[in-house]
C-alpha cells in the first residue's frame, strides 16, 4: 500500500461505497423476499415478470403444488 494521503482517501471512500451497495442489495433482496413469503401482498408478483410468474406456476404445480401452498 502507498503511502500518499490521497490515495488512502480514495480506496476508503470507495471500500465504504461499495459495502454501502452491497447492504442495500441485501436489504432489497430481504424486502422482496418479505413481500413473497411472508405478506403475500402481490408486490412480488407485480415485480416478476408474466413469463416467470408462468414457469414458477408450472413448476410448482409439477412438484406438488398443493403441499407448497
Amino acid at each position: 500500500m502507498t503511502g500518499d494521503p490521497v490515495l488512502r482517501g480514495m480506496l476508503s471512500v470507495h471500500v465504504k461505497a461499495s459495502s454501502l451497495l452491497m447492504l442495500l442489495i441485501v436489504v432489497h433482496i430481504a424486502g422482496a423476499l418479505w413481500h413473497w413469503l411472508v405478506r403475500k401482498d402481490g408486490v412480488w408478483q407485480s415485480m416478476v415478470a408474466r413469463q416467470w410468474r408462468w414457469t414458477w406456476r408450472n413448476a410448482l404445480g409439477q412438484a406438488g403444488g398443493k403441499a407448497l401452498q
